[in-house]
């Protein structure tokens, strides 16, 4: 009797925790819900339905329209045989609150205009939308590993460089069919990109389940996307808070690549009497953004592609420089 009596204690307090959490998600649902009213949202945004929970995350993007033209210049830029299948813009409220939250921070630490990039996220195995969907992080330092520049979430400014991370969907094709909950679990074939340089995170999972690119060990849902073909690949081009920043070159020295190695947050900015925002590199001809927080970066598009052999013939989507982009510098990535 003893023994009951205290499991059902227990039981009734699980059941308050249960309560007090779930009160504390619908604050802070209600908070994140007022804080996209009172910012505004993007105006190139779908407007989406009443019911916030039939909001659709993913729109996908017609491609006679200029919006899927950049994006294709930009896939383009260093795969030119890249075709893009399917493109699809993320409109996830929480997620550009959070942004939005953090952009502020930076206005209130003294810089008005923080410096904004757009630069290309491989998810390797993990399926995009572990980050797309979720309410408040996106992509997590919590699942980051250490690469070369320590343990951060990287982008890329090459688009070739984030491919070799690139999320393959048909090894879940049947789970595509189903939506079945499901773990990653297969090993990624996509070449690894041996160019001759580091891979950032090299032996210290890099290269599949990288710093850069994975949130190692999560758990997912494969949300309907449609049933993707044997040779077609999925990554992000995400907007990146990048803020104050330093450059770092871990080749300089031995020196310098342990140091490197070992960062878990920026150098410090004496200059500013604080820690920098953001850590630049390159490895493999490209340059490397990596931040160390949480809500920086902004997974803007989805675009499954395929890189077709240079004999073949290019679909009607791929040439095309729409006029709004003709004239700009197409060589950087700032937004």
């Amino acid at each position: 009797k003893k023994y009951n009596d205290i499991m059902q204690s227990e039981l009734v307090q699980l059941i308050k925790n249960d309560r007090v959490l779930q009160a504390g998600k619908e604050r802070l649902a209600s908070r994140i819900r007022e804080r996209v009213y009172a910012m505004g949202l993007p105006e190139h945004w779908t407007p989406s339905a009443k019911d916030e929970e039939d909001e659709k995350l993913l729109h996908e993007v017609c491609d006679e329209c200029d919006e899927f033209q950049l994006v294709l210049s930009r896939l383009q830029d260093t795969m030119p045989n890249a075709q893009i299948a399917k493109l699809w813009r993320v409109q996830n409220k929480s997620l550009w609150a959070y942004y939005c939250f953090h952009k502020d921070k930076m206005k209130m630490d003294g810089i008005d205009e923080p410096e904004e990039v757009l630069a290309w996220h491989g998810t390797s195995t993990l399926d995009p939308s572990v980050v797309y969907s979720d309410t408040r992080n996106g992509f997590m330092m919590q699942f980051a590993a250490a690469g070369l520049l320590g343990k951060g979430i990287y982008f890329a400014e090459k688009s070739n460089y984030s491919h070799c991370y690139a999320f393959k969907p048909s090894a879940y094709r049947n789970q595509y069919a189903m939506g079945n909950d499901i773990e990653e679990n297969y090993e990624d074939d996509v070449d690894d990109g041996d160019d001759g340089d580091d891979d950032y995170g090299s032996s210290s999972g890099a290269s599949g389940s990288d710093a850069t690119h994975s949130h190692a060990g999560r758990q997912h849902r494969c949300y309907d996307r449609g049933v993707a073909k044997e040779n077609e690949r999925e990554m992000f081009l995400a907007r990146v808070l990048v803020g104050t920043k330093i450059r770092m070159d871990h080749t300089e020295s031995e020196t310098a690549r342990l140091i490197c190695q070992s960062l878990v947050t920026p150098p410090f900015d004496n200059s500013r009497n604080k820690n920098f925002y953001t850590v630049e590199g390159r490895s493999a001809d490209s340059r490397i953004w990596v931040v160390y927080d949480n809500g920086r970066a902004y997974p803007e598009y989805l675009i499954r592609y395929t890189v077709v052999d240079s004999g073949r013939r290019r679909s009607r989507n791929s040439p095309a420089t729409p006029r709004s982009h003709q004239g700009t510098d197409q060589g950087t990535d700032s937004v």
